[in-house]
């Protein structure tokens, strides 16, 4: 099955979809790339303003979203940046005024809030809304279930000589991790037991549980996304743009690093992969976009062999102008995009399987001038939620 991406702009963040749907069921088809499951429409509501950050909680009992207020609305009301928490059947929780939120997380259970505002705020709620504490922060909270702590990653917008602070579950900072180049990226595992910062000048930094440093490497090239599987013996896998000898030229290329940090196999890509999550300790999911081709690919390394194998891909017809991140939860891997070839113009959210099987295809009816732009899926609540920046919100069922 062909991925068909539009040339229209294209978001998604963190986690699963979330806007208007057009049909309660998905079609069955006999393609041989595809296995369509059905699924079913749950609640949905309109707010007010743009939906800019959307989390669901692990066990699904709680949703949690932020939205800023649109200039171009005609609202009776002026508008305000607000917090908003749902159930999973589609009953507000509460509400309340905040700073415009820059990032925001709640806990495996919904009981404990996080959200960090362009006030240079972290602030800790309860699941009643209720503030517990707040700090003076620039930074993206992460929680750490088990080690009953918070991360707080600093983004381009903090101090270029911090890559994170480690508070409790208080509020009070325990530690700020010193780095010497600016941090591009940092990942966790899915355990949420290691770290894999990526920095300036193809610098890599693998940090364990401690928080302290396993092993540090250098590239010969600047990073693009790295990633790091769970375990005591993490596996790291990076993509970056590799020098050329002799040129300016650079070749984008996919490297597996061993869990003492020893380069363990690496591979050139063709064309423009952006995008990389594990799906084992030994494979790897890529996402690519660029003009002319928008592609999914499982890419995974062979014992004893320096070269890694690609497994399967598929390739789209089109491209989105505006790249988009990619979500891959324990078993799935979910890419949106935008339809407008037809009359109307329609959103989709296409889940596939880990081996590239598409197992649902969701049309969503989105307003002119409305896109897909954040999302996020409960996997043990099968429970899908997909937000818009017209202010709408739906929610899905997967069976």
């Amino acid at each position: 099955m062909m991925l068909k991406v539009s040339n229209s702009v294209l978001w998604i963040s963190v986690l699963l979809l979330t806007s208007c749907a057009t049909g309660s069921k998905s079609s069955q088809s006999s393609h041989p790339h595809e296995s369509k499951r059905t699924w079913t429409e749950g609640w949905s509501t309109r707010l007010d303003g743009f939906v800019s950050d959307l989390n669901i909680s692990v066990d699904g009992s709680s949703i949690l979203l932020a939205t800023v207020p649109d200039s171009e609305a005609d609202a009776p009301n002026p508008q305000v940046p607000l917090i908003t928490t749902f159930n999973q059947a589609g009953q507000k929780l509460w509400s309340k005024k905040t700073a415009p939120v820059r990032a925001q997380t709640l806990s495996d259970d919904g009981k404990l809030v996080l959200t960090a505002n362009h006030g240079d705020q972290l602030v800790a709620m309860d699941s009643l809304g209720k503030e517990l504490w707040s700090v003076n922060a620039t930074c993206r909270p992460l929680i750490l279930p088990g080690a009953q702590k918070i991360l707080c990653y600093h983004d381009e917008d903090a101090e270029s000589d911090i890559a994170f602070d480690i508070f409790d579950l208080k509020g009070k900072k325990l530690l700020s991790y010193p780095v010497s180049s600016d941090v591009l990226t940092l990942k966790l595992s899915r355990d949420k037991q290691n770290i894999l910062l990526g920095l300036t000048h193809g610098e890599m930094i693998l940090i364990g549980p401690d928080f302290k440093t396993k092993w540090k490497r250098k590239l010969n090239g600047e990073i693009v996304d790295l990633a790091v599987s769970d375990g005591k013996e993490p596996t790291a896998a990076v993509l970056y743009d590799q020098a050329q000898k002799k040129t300016v030229t650079t070749q984008r290329s996919l490297g597996f690093f061993d869990s003492s940090g020893k380069l363990s196999a690496e591979q050139p890509l063709a064309g423009k992969m952006e995008k990389l999550e594990f799906t084992s300790p030994d494979s790897v999911l890529l996402y690519g976009n660029s003009p002319g081709t928008t592609v999914l690919a499982q890419y995974s390394k062979v014992s004893g062999k320096k070269a890694l194998t690609e497994n399967w891909n598929r390739v789209a017809e089109s491209y989105a102008s505006y790249s988009s991140n990619f979500f891959v939860s324990e078993h799935y891997a979910i890419i949106g995009f935008d339809d407008i070839e037809s009359a109307e113009r329609h959103s989709h959210a296409r889940i596939f399987d880990f081996n590239g099987q598409l197992l649902w295809d969701i049309p969503l009816l989105t307003r002119d001038g409305s896109y897909l732009y954040v999302h996020d899926f409960s996997e043990s609540a099968r429970l899908l939620a997909i937000g818009m920046d017209d202010g709408s919100v739906k929610t899905f069922r997967l069976e």
